[in-house]
């Protein structure tokens, strides 16, 4: 119909599903370059790269390719959809849209299917008719899936005949751009511009477009040949942590090992507060003669990482927490901020009593625990119910309840680097004290040596080195369609938390056994002086300032 009709030109701009233009060349006397513009409500005739905008076009080079070839006419068609691109391969359709909850266009993502082949199905499967369509492969392997975007295509012929290739290689035969910022990205493989095999009856895997351009939601990418082209998502679609049995089921070892160590602690910690359980011997021979004995920071930390770790057990597998699977990473992600900012406070806690007694007596206030709790509550809870509502920072669409690594710095660069600063000024400090005069000079004015503040030290740094590394190892699980090393890794070291806390705990118990035993063996008076030393302890600011010595 192109070739044979009489107009200089044929226009279909106003369809709601399709557009359409054809137009006869003269490469003798060529203008301009041509193409065809989707706006969304209409389409639109380019002749340009410049005012493209952010909308989906095809653009074909017409001046280099007459430079080299004979050409007569060229004409684009946009498809709006794939539903016409219908082959004997069954493709999943990728529904991830970028549209956070406070636009009011946010859907409820729906896990795909897990289709399970029968044996008939496989042995049947090379007898099967161009007719039938293969099943789609199981969301966690690796496969194409089919974003909601158009379907663009050029053809340009000489005197009826489709040059689909140039006659020169590698010459760009035509332009691509796709407007992606609507379209969430996918978290375990990459966008990929390809075409449809007429042959095949197919999207192809092989010969694919280049892509010279990803940002500011425009993705562009240059062709070598002229046929069908669209946007294919080249992924898995559920995340191994859903999916690997080895992986699942060692996050359940590492998990459960943190949660049992946690409960020990927690109970440890509220023990203290029950007369008849802290005055019993069994309490007194594992909590050791320097270990406070009451700290309620202590408590709401082991109880908060025992929240995260029975939530992030249960309910990071979209198959258990359902339609409330970006609530519950929301919660999970604030509980885990909330540790971390504990765990800043106790860094802050040993050093304040270095400090001198202005500033010891402004920080006491800020660093009371009423004013921590109330601090660690609240930022985190704020931020996350902020990223829930005006961001798709928990929404990964591939059924594991967690945050979003590729949101760089909600996701790394914001905790840990509040980690790193923290790990920094207060180790330095204290290593400063310790070192250059081993004696602590408190606000009040007299001087204490205290023979655990290399334990305390070594305690900070490791607790906060293990709460920053799962937000660093998280980067390493990007856009891989298959488990690799850094899904173990982040596995183990998310879920080690609470026995790093059980092990730092039983270092301590041998230390002050250690240093009990010194003493009885030079003072047989021991007992009587340690008990008053340790009721006058128990009332004094000291004890408190050593915020989680039950680790």
């Amino acid at each position: 119909m192109v070739d044979n009709t009489v107009d200089q030109r044929i226009e279909y701009l106003e369809g709601s599903n399709l557009g359409f233009s054809s137009k006869k060349i003269d490469c003798s006397n060529l203008g301009t370059d041509d193409g065809l513009l989707d706006l969304g409500t209409k389409f639109e005739l380019i002749n340009s790269t410049d005012s493209l905008g952010k909308w989906h076009s095809i653009l074909v080079p017409l001046s280099e390719l007459c430079s080299t070839q004979s050409l007569s006419h060229v004409y684009f068609t946009i498809y709006r959809d794939t539903s016409l691109f219908v082959g004997q391969q069954q493709y999943r359709s990728y529904s991830g849209t970028n549209h956070p909850i406070s636009s009011g266009q946010a859907g409820t993502y729906t896990p795909p299917p897990r289709y399970k082949r029968s044996v008939e199905e496989e042995e049947g499967e090379e007898v099967m008719n161009v007719t039938s369509q293969t099943v789609p492969l199981t969301p966690c392997a690796r496969q194409t899936s089919l974003p909601t975007t158009p379907v663009m295509s050029a053809t340009v012929l000489n005197n009826g005949v489709a040059v689909s290739v140039a006659s020169t290689s590698d010459v760009t035969m035509a332009l691509l751009r796709f407007n992606v910022s609507t379209l969430l990205r996918p978290l375990h493989g990459n966008l990929k511009v390809t075409w449809w095999d007429v042959g095949r009856r197919q999207w192809a895997d092989t010969r694919q477009c280049e892509i010279v351009s990803d940002s500011d939601g425009i993705l562009e990418a240059k062709c070598t040949h002229l046929t069908d082209f669209a946007i294919i998502v080249d992924a898995a679609l559920n995340d191994p942590n859903v999916c690997d049995n080895a992986l699942i089921t060692l996050g359940y070892v590492v998990n459960g090992l943190s949660i049992f160590s946690l409960i020990f602690l927690t109970f440890f910690s509220i023990a203290a507060y029950i007369p008849s359980l802290s005055n019993s011997r069994l309490y007194s021979y594992v909590r050791g003669h320097n270990l406070a004995r009451r700290d309620f920071l202590a408590l709401a930390y082991h109880f908060d990482l025992l929240l995260f770790y029975v939530f992030f057990t249960v309910f990071s597998n979209q198959y258990i927490s359902g339609t409330m699977c970006t609530p519950m990473a929301a919660v999970m992600y604030a509980l885990l901020l909330c540790s971390l900012l504990l765990t800043i406070f106790q860094a802050l806690r040993n050093i304040v009593v270095f400090l001198p007694s202005t500033v010891y007596h402004i920080l006491k206030i800020l660093l009371s625990t009423p004013a921590v709790l109330s601090i660690s509550v609240a930022i985190p809870f704020t931020l996350s119910i902020f990223l829930l509502v005006f961001t798709k920072f928990f929404d990964r669409q591939d059924c594991f309840c967690w945050v979003r690594p590729d949101y760089v710095v909600a996701a790394i660069i914001i905790p840990v680097t509040v980690l790193l600063f923290s790990t920094v000024v207060c180790t330095s400090f204290m290593i400063y004290k310790v070192f250059c005069g081993m004696k602590r000079k408190f606000s009040q004015g007299g001087h204490h040596y205290d023979p655990n503040v290399i334990t305390k030290i070594v305690s900070i740094v490791v607790m906060q080195i293990s709460l920053g590394l799962p937000w660093v190892l998280q980067f390493g699980t990007l856009y891989s369609p298959y488990t690799t090393f850094w899904h173990y890794l982040f596995t183990i070291v998310l879920g080690s938390q609470g026995t790093i806390l059980f092990l730092i705990f039983l270092y301590k118990r041998y230390r002050a056994w250690q240093s009990e035993s010194m003493l009885k063996s030079r003072e047989p008076s021991f007992k009587d002086r340690s008990k008053k030393k340790l009721a006058k302890k128990e009332d004094s600011l000291g004890s408190s300032t050593d915020t989680f010595n039950e680790y």
